[in-house]
């Protein structure tokens, strides 16, 4: 786990559901009014000032009080398996992982709402009857804080694209799209997929979905990760402070 990842849900702690501010690579956030996520495309530099102090020179002046406390903490991924049993057609159904980690499962359309959600033994979760298809997606809910880290999908063939959205600052965003890596022509329950995302993006919500009309696949099983914030809110600002008036300090 690196400092920008702690940051990132340190922050989350210290701002609740108003956040999250996401400190990935060149794009640098300082609040939820400043978030301007380009929906669809790759990450952008955005240079936010806080006070007359560049965000990206204080992030990097802040990042030696954070690494201190970051040292001794890990990340812990946690999976949920939808091969495990059958459930029949519902709105929605909660799995219980470790650590108090729970995921609501529900479905939808793009365009027209609600679908029901199924988990078939030994082949994965579908929305409607068989598959995720036509325009449907699925909506994970987490009760906690979690970083999607990948999804194993099965009935993909060369045709079959994905979408994944998160849900910050107030709404749905497109996080990562494309296919699943096969050169097979028809899907079926043995040709399966891994998709692997970036553990920048922290959520609570996230919608994975098909990307156009021809697309169908299952998701057979997914892993998130986790991680300990040992600091209080009260240490997150006291570590902001030290870090803004080193900077200060240094550039006066």
């Amino acid at each position: 786990m690196n400092w920008l990842m702690f940051m990132n849900r340190a922050l989350l702690t210290q701002l609740g559901d108003t956040g999250p501010f996401w400190l990935g690579q060149t794009y640098h956030l300082i609040s939820a009014a400043c978030y301007d996520f380009p929906v669809g495309r790759s990450p952008h530099v955005c240079d936010v000032n806080l006070g007359g102090v560049k965000m990206t020179s204080f992030v990097k002046t802040i990042a030696a009080a954070f690494v201190v406390a970051v040292v001794g903490t890990a990340a812990h991924a946690a999976s949920f398996d939808f091969t495990d049993q059958y459930r029949p057609s519902q709105h929605s159904f909660t799995v219980y992982g470790d650590d108090g980690l729970s995921v609501t499962v529900s479905g939808g359309a793009y365009s027209d709402g609600k679908r029901t959600v199924r988990t078939h033994e030994g082949y994965g979760l579908s929305v409607g009857y068989h598959m995720i298809d036509t325009n449907e997606y699925t909506k994970f809910e987490f009760n906690k804080y979690v970083s999607l880290h990948s999804f194993y999908a099965g009935y993909v063939d060369k045709y079959d694209d994905y979408r994944v959205y998160a849900y910050i600052a107030g709404d749905y965003h497109m996080i990562q799209t494309g296919d699943f890596g096969v050169s097979n022509y028809s899907g079926g329950n043995y040709d399966r997929a891994s998709v692997y995302m970036d553990d920048y993006y922290v959520a609570k919500h996230f919608v994975i979905g098909v990307d156009d009309h021809y697309d169908d696949f299952k998701i057979r099983h997914m892993t998130v990760k986790m991680s300990e914030v040992p600091l209080p809110a009260g240490g997150l600002l006291l570590l902001s402070g030290l870090g803004l008036l080193a900077y200060r300090r240094k550039t006066s």
